[in-house]
């Protein structure tokens, strides 16, 4: 599942976007909202996806390899 960084990556440049950009373009508060709402699901969906690869890697490490 390679696609998804790429897209949880727009979603947090998105945010950033919106939290710089917003509130010269919709009501204050609103733009705030929506960069800040973006920005928190791009970073889960990039911090999710990068402990996964680490999990395994510890695993393997240890000898906890299940077959």
């Amino acid at each position: 599942m390679k696609i998804k960084q790429p897209i949880y990556l727009g979603f947090t440049l998105l945010g950033a976007t919106c939290l710089i950009a917003g509130p010269s373009l919709v009501r204050k508060e609103f733009g705030l909202a929506i960069g800040f709402v973006l920005l928190m699901f791009g970073l889960y969906g990039i911090s999710r996806s990068q402990d996964t690869g680490k999990a395994e890697d510890t695993d393997k490490s240890n000898g906890n390899e299940s077959t």
